[in-house]
């Protein structure tokens, strides 16, 4: 064997130990995101996400949808989509 194919055999040894470790802290970096959700009733949700929308109004902010809400309020998405569907949010956002 010569020296270069002993290099790429010893490289093949180092990179895949660190290859897996990457994957292990990247799926814990998803499960520390998902961890991060608050988890509350979707009364408090409507609470959460009128205040956060009146701060961005008073801020001058004109345009706002659901990422700047998610963001601002780590709430579910699936969650602000249901609390802004369910009171009639859609109009209020698009006022801003």
């Amino acid at each position: 064997m010569t020296y270069l194919g002993s290099l790429e055999d010893s490289k093949d040894s180092v990179v895949q130990p660190l290859l897996e470790k990457i994957e292990v802290l990247e799926k814990e970096i998803e499960s520390l995101k998902k961890n991060s959700e608050i988890i509350i009733s979707d009364r408090g949700a409507k609470f959460i996400v009128e205040e956060v929308i009146e701060s961005l109004k008073a801020q001058g902010v004109e345009e706002v949808d659901i990422i700047d809400l998610y963001t601002k309020t780590n709430l579910p998405l699936k969650q602000i989509n249901r609390v802004v569907e369910d009171i009639g949010m859609e109009d209020f956002l698009e006022d801003i």
